[in-house]
């Protein structure tokens, strides 16, 4: 499943790859690997943080990226930076 478009639901509304202090944030950055199954990178506590965090990470290594928000179960912003 691509998550290209904003508001797009994934197939869970949870993931188990938390643990500890990081069950508090609100907001998880992803990165597609070659498959299309997404990685996750981080996860942070505002929008605007993960928006910074998910643009550095594009940066730095070129793909595509988004933001989930674990209130609302959508991706919420995401990025096709070119390889």
């Amino acid at each position: 499943m691509v998550f290209k478009m904003q508001g797009a639901k994934l197939k869970s509304p949870r993931f188990p790859f938390r643990r500890g202090g990081e069950m508090s944030c609100k907001f998880d950055v992803f990165k597609r690997d070659l498959t299309g199954h997404p990685i996750w990178m981080d996860a942070v506590e505002g929008l605007e943080e993960a928006k910074e965090r998910m643009n550095r990470f594009a940066e730095d290594s070129p793909g595509q990226y988004f933001i989930y928000s674990e209130e609302r179960g959508i991706v919420l912003n995401a990025t096709d930076a070119e390889n």
